[in-house]
């Protein structure tokens, strides 16, 4: 209001008024309302009195509610009486940890002071400490103690308390590594709690009742929170002292003991118990909980001891020096003798040694090991002796082959009655030989060769991963499996679906390599694909993770991106195929593509366009539409297209003739059709050529199809009889195909059906380091070792502690491949043992440029890219030109002996004719 008369000198007021139901005004109408409370203490015994302080007013009336993270314990009104500041609430134990008084102030309506709400409240906590659910748990252990020694930990509570407990003893070097303590079950259970309760009232819709002006502004309360990790326990390099007793329970007043024995160590060790008390002796509304906690450390030490030290692998043919550092902390040892013993991956060239001391201190004995041509798990043992005292270390360190086991084959076409015996002799180092028996009506399937090397493929991507564990589902449709390979086959599965979830990206789908910022469309169906038959085998996959790669395969399928390319056809189709599988078929894009298909049956690479036929097609007969899928087969023929490279789909004409086995077999096509290309794909699996991942993971899936939808009640009838035995071991298998582990590839096998038979006999195995020269076909391959700071280096002679640089140049030859592209690249560099890789990216450096992913491992270095000149990627990179990519190294030679650097080698992971890799070669590092 304006007093207008008086011009500009006149007079303005105003006042704020809330009407009707606006959020807004609804939302400012709550605010001053606040009432600001605090207490006399920050935390509260039970038994004392907790005074709530409020701010001075001159009457009302109170309603205190007492509230926790669950219910109201108690609510009562109040009159506050003239200068009244305090409220006093008495502490109970069923306030423990925490409650929330919340107070609300009523002011008398008709006589509140001008601008006062007529309704004030707040929220004030109060910690609450029960000493009654504390538990003082006690540990009397030794300060010191021997290796190899028994010793004894007493336990008892200080109140003498009844209590139930564990123990567990850990090393203290494992336990720093996270700065890690006993957990306080007690700050755990009895955590701040955050309010539970909500309340409402309608003081603020009373006419008048509201006449403040500032906003309101309330807190509630928050909770703590505890987190904790637990690792699974493996064999250690050098075995770890962890040891868990219990759970054990402690009478009221009564002091148990436990006695230890330790493993050979040297160090410190920490004892930790956790107890609780839980009260089941006592009625429900009486239980207290308590719970307590307690650490000791426990120090671990002898007159003599010693610590020796290895690479952390090794490999046949090599020689290492084995270092052992002695120590002696008494004046009266002298003389010391030391000596190593090793299992029979070693050979002990230098075995003992003798250390004089004239005082206290340590010194340094170098003995001798040759690593035999075998691979396994070594075993070493170090022993200190000086008269009564001595000290042991054992070291478990692997012995692995550079090179990759080889797989040899011998088959047979037998006739009705004819016996046979295998020529095959063992390829590979003793422990590393594994033979396999196949036979079949149709050409063996080499199983043993071609499913060693999905597993044992070296590389990890979507595809990889995928195609690894894929046919694994299928494998008892193929051949009978021991109750050993069917636990195996499990625990492959649940690996490769754990491995898939670091895969998907943000939008649900999946990426190439994990953390790449593009998906892969093709690598992203295939992996739900695997998904979803993992599921219906019955294996648990994550909701979340299946759910979303349906969400992105469905909205990918509703917006397609089809630019006239074959590639586009096919990554849809099997998108569609998918979603069909998941019962979430989208019919109006499979329509919409089944019309495309006629549009462009004229158009050119329509080869490669029936890929997408086929999968489309088993996408309409999963939901039922038989005519449809028939429709959109077309004729049938055995013609599959012949791939230049693999494309963004993988592509290969055996994949795709596994594709259309799976098809065939799908719609139950035509019988002789089906047989013809079956016994194609399985010529191809018994053949000795290379096939891709993709390749034989398709292949083997529609083998696995074939062959349940095959089972003869004549079956395949044979006997076999392994090399030193006399008897023979018959057999009959309904399934076309059999398999079954051999003690020796030299078996004789006798066909007792009444028609021909196949027999295959493998052995894989891993010889011993090879010859190997350099050779190349498509890629250059450059390394060149360098000193830090660029001056060219030999490392066939090394001095002890050098540090040096390897830089690794890898270019593509496209004019002789006569393509612009080169995509998936590998590069695998395995460093001697006796070299250590410095991992830079732990130090916090950049992914080379160019690089994709790169895996650094303890001895090798994993490094995958892409190359191209003058290229266009519309999917995946931006520029248009990488000619060659570069790294660095960096090494050190950190152990002296006679150790072999194997050759490196880069090859593209779908065409391995694409290749380049340098020579192997032996190396040495010369002791200080």
């Amino acid at each position: 209001m304006c007093d207008s008369d008086a011009g500009d000198n006149g007079h303005c007021s105003g006042e704020v008024v809330y009407l009707g139901w606006s959020y807004d005004s609804s939302a400012s109408a709550d605010s001053a309302t606040q009432l600001m409370l605090s207490t006399d203490k920050e935390k509260y015994n039970v038994g004392d009195i907790a005074k709530v302080r409020l701010p001075k007013a001159r009457e009302g009336r109170i309603l205190l509610s007492i509230e926790n993270g669950s219910q109201v314990l108690e609510s009562r009104w109040l009159d506050l009486q003239p200068g009244q500041t305090e409220i006093e609430i008495p502490v109970t134990q069923a306030m423990a940890p925490n409650v929330y008084a919340n107070v609300a102030l009523l002011l008398p309506h008709q006589e509140r002071v001008a601008e006062a709400p007529m309704r004030l409240y707040g929220i004030v906590p109060l910690l609450v400490e029960d000493p009654a659910t504390r538990l003082q748990p006690q540990l009397d252990v030794p300060e010191k103690v021997r290796p190899e020694s028994e010793f004894v930990i007493k336990v008892s509570e200080q109140n003498q308390r009844a209590m139930t407990y564990t123990l567990a003893m850990v090393d203290e070097g494992l336990l720093g590594l996270t700065n890690f303590h006993a957990p306080d079950a007690h700050d755990y259970f009895y955590k701040r709690e955050a309010l539970g309760v909500r309340t409402w009232d309608l003081f603020d819709q009373v006419v008048g009742g509201y006449g403040a002006s500032l906003e309101r502004v309330l807190a509630v309360g928050g909770s703590d929170a505890a987190l904790e990790a637990e690792r699974k326990r493996r064999e250690r390099r050098f075995p770890p002292v962890v040891k868990f007793l219990g759970a054990f329970e402690l009478k009221a007043g009564e002091t148990r003991e436990h006695k230890i024995t330790l493993p050979p160590y040297m160090g410190a060790v920490r004892v930790m118990l956790v107890s609780g008390d839980t009260a089941n002796d006592k009625k429900k509304t009486e239980a207290i909980t308590a719970y307590g906690s307690i650490e000791k450390t426990v120090t671990v030490t002898q007159p003599v001891t010693l610590f020796a030290t290895l690479p952390r692998v090794l490999g046949p043919g090599e020689s290492v020096n084995l270092p052992v550092n002695v120590f002696v902390s008494e004046a009266n040892i002298r003389d010391v003798e030391i000596s190593v013993e090793a299992n029979e991956i070693f050979t002990v060239e230098k075995g003992s040694a003798t250390l004089s001391f004239s005082e206290p201190g340590d010194a340094i004995a170098s003995l001798k090991l040759k690593v035999n041509d075998r691979i396994g798990k070594g075993h070493v043992k170090i022993t200190a002796r000086s008269g009564e005292e001595s000290a042991t270390q054992e070291i478990y360190i692997d012995s692995r082959a550079a090179n990759p086991p080889t797989t040899v084959w011998e088959s047979k076409l037998l006739q009705p009655g004819e016996t046979w015996k295998s020529p095959l002799q063992e390829n590979g180092m003793i422990g590393t030989n594994q033979a396999s028996l196949e036979v079949s009506t149709l050409p063996p399937l080499n199983l043993e060769q071609r499913l060693e090397y999905l597993i044992g493929y070296p590389h990890g991507c979507i595809e990889q991963t995928t195609s690894a564990v894929f046919p694994q589902l299928r494998l008892a449709k193929l051949v009978n499996l021991t109750d050993a390979q069917k636990a195996e086959i499990e625990s492959n599965i649940n690996a490769g679906i754990k491995r898939l979830s670091s895969f998907q990206h943000a939008s649900g789908g999946f990426s190439y390599w994990p953390g790449d910022g593009y998906v892969n469309e093709w690598a992203s169906s295939y992996a739900g694909h695997f998904l979803l038959e993992a599921k219906r085998a019955g294996y648990s996959v994550p909701k979340t993770l299946l759910d979303n790669w349906v969400k992105y395969q469905a909205s990918a399928a509703r917006n397609p991106q089809i630019n006239g390319n074959y590639y586009d056809e096919v990554v849809l189709s099997y998108r569609l195929y998918t979603l069909a599988l998941a019962d979430k078929a989208e019919l109006p894009a499979m329509n919409r593509l089944r019309e495309t298909f006629k549009t462009n049956v004229n158009s050119n690479q329509q080869d490669y366009r029936m890929p997408a036929r086929w999968l489309l097609a088993m996408a309409y007969q999963h939901v039922g539409l038989k005519d449809a899928a028939q429709d959109v087969m077309g004729p049938l023929s055995n013609n599959v297209p012949i791939y230049k490279d693999a494309g963004y789909t993988y592509g290969s004409d055996m994949r795709d003739r596994g594709l259309l086995l799976a098809t065939l077999v799908s719609l139950n096509a035509d019988k002789d059709l089906t047989w013809q290309v079956a016994e194609q794909v399985a010529k191809d699996l018994s053949g000795e050529g290379w096939y891709s991942t993709q390749s034989i993971a398709w292949a083997l899936l529609a083998m696995s199809e074939f062959s349940a939808a095959n089972v003869s009640s004549n079956g395949v009838k044979f006997a076999y009889q392994q090399a030193g035995e006399s008897s023979w071991l018959t057999q009959a298998s309904n399934n076309a195909f059999f398999r079954t582990a051999i003690n020796d590839p030299q078996v004789s096998v006798r066909n007792d059906h009444d028609k021909p038979i196949r027999v295959l006999v493998s052995n894989r195995g891993t010889p011993a380091n090879l010859l190997e020269e350099p050779s190349n076909d498509g890629l250059a391959m450059k390394v060149d070792f360098l000193t830090l700071d660029n001056k060219p280096l030999s490392v066939e002679q090394l001095p002890q502690g050098q540090d040096f640089v390897a830089e690794v140049t890898i270019s593509g030859e496209f004019d002789k491949l006569l393509t612009s592209n080169i995509e998936n690249i590998a590069l695998t560099a395995v460093v001697p043992s006796g070299w250590q890789i410095r991992n830079e990216r732990l130090e916090g450096a950049q992914m080379p440029k160019g690089i994709d992913y790169m895996d650094i491992r303890d001895d090798r270095v994993l490094a995958y890219f892409s190359l191209w000149r003058d290229y266009y990627w519309y999917y995946r990179y931006q520029e248009n030109n990488q000619t060659s990519v570069s790294l660095r190294i960096i090494l050190n030679a950190s152990y002296a002996g006679k150790f072999y650097l194997p050759g490196w080698h880069t090859s593209a992971m779908y065409n391995e004719k694409i290749h380049a890799k340098t020579k192997g070669y032996w190396v040495e590092v010369g002791a200080k």
